[in-house]
């Protein structure tokens, strides 16, 4: 086999651009071996420590059609409130009982996941009381 097997055409990119090492194993699975080269890290690092990106509320498919709601029939609205109520309780029952087997990356991610869900909650329930 000739140079590294990527299945993710990110990592092919981060591997070409030097900024990922990727070394084959002695797994049957011809898995790969990935590590991030010290170009790597500093850019990493450059990325996580942004605060304009971090702080950027990026697309979001609830935000997306938030605008939208006011346009339809209220009965129409009302019951899509409803079943969004229902859904996102059920995606913070499944993020929540996640939780305990989890890294410490995956606990912070999951949990403001629940944060960003119960907000969501809140401001449905909040226009459901208004109409």
């Amino acid at each position: 086999m000739k140079g590294p097997v990527v299945t993710y055409p990110a990592i092919s990119k981060m591997v070409a651009a030097g900024l990922v090492r990727s070394e084959s194993t002695s797994s049957k699975l011809k898995t790969r071996l990935l590590t991030l080269t010290a170009d790597g890290e500093t850019r990493m690092n450059d990325w996580i420590c942004d605060p304009e990106r971090a702080a950027s509320v990026g697309l979001d498919p609830f935000r997306l059609r938030a605008g939208m709601w006011d346009a339809i029939a209220p009965a129409t609205r009302r019951r899509a409130f409803e079943a969004l109520c229902q859904r996102i309780e059920s995606e913070i029952e499944a993020l929540a009982a996640r939780l305990a087997d989890l890294d410490t990356v995956e606990t912070q991610r999951i949990e403001l996941a629940i944060v960003l869900q119960r907000s969501r909650l809140s401001w449905l329930d909040q226009r459901l009381k208004e109409k």
